[in-house]
């Protein structure tokens, strides 16, 4: 999934999903059903990916680790962004965000900001889409600071980071 090849990811998720269902892990199948919802979210099949992430969440909520439930809700903001339900990601992301943020999950937390940049864009709100955005980078940024420069730099180079960081660029440029 990081490397961005979702049919490959899909293909691997459903399999560990039988394992894990039929051994009955509830959390990996939470982890799992939340990757895949991730999954088919980014290669266009958001209208699977949402009741997924909701399953996921249902899950989440059961096993009450707070980890896994909030990384569970950002990925359902994410799915109802792609499945152009904007307003609703707007809330979970900024929920989110305000979470991480008294949580210190700087790594989290810039990514829900950046939900909420994209959500907001989508809904003509460029002021708050730019607001979100300028947050977002800057957290972003002080990643290395947290991390060391060779951890930062190694997550720059993934493909994921970097599809998402590209989107912080152009939504921070966009004025």
């Amino acid at each position: 999934l990081t490397q961005r090849n979702f049919n490959e990811a899909k293909a691997k998720l459903r399999t560990a999903l039988t394992l894990a269902s039929d051994a009955q892990l509830r959390e990996s199948v939470l982890e799992t059903k939340r990757t895949l919802c991730e999954a088919n979210a980014l290669s266009g099949a958001a209208r699977e990916a949402v009741p997924l992430c909701k399953e996921a969440v249902t899950l989440g909520e059961q096993t009450k680790d707070p980890w896994l439930l909030s990384r569970t809700k950002l990925t359902l903001a994410e799915a109802l962004l792609e499945n152009g339900e904007a307003k609703i990601a707007l809330e979970n992301a900024l929920a989110l965000a305000d979470s991480f943020e008294h949580t210190q999950q700087k790594d989290s937390e810039w990514f829900a900001l950046l939900i909420a940049a994209r959500a907001s864009q989508t809904s003509n709100d460029t002021a708050k889409a730019h607001e979100y955005a300028n947050r977002s980078l800057e957290l972003f940024k002080g990643l290395e600071q947290t991390w060391g420069t060779d951890s930062y730099r190694s997550f720059l180079t993934r493909p994921d980071v970097m599809y998402y960081h590209r989107q912080l660029q152009l939504l921070t440029d966009s004025r």
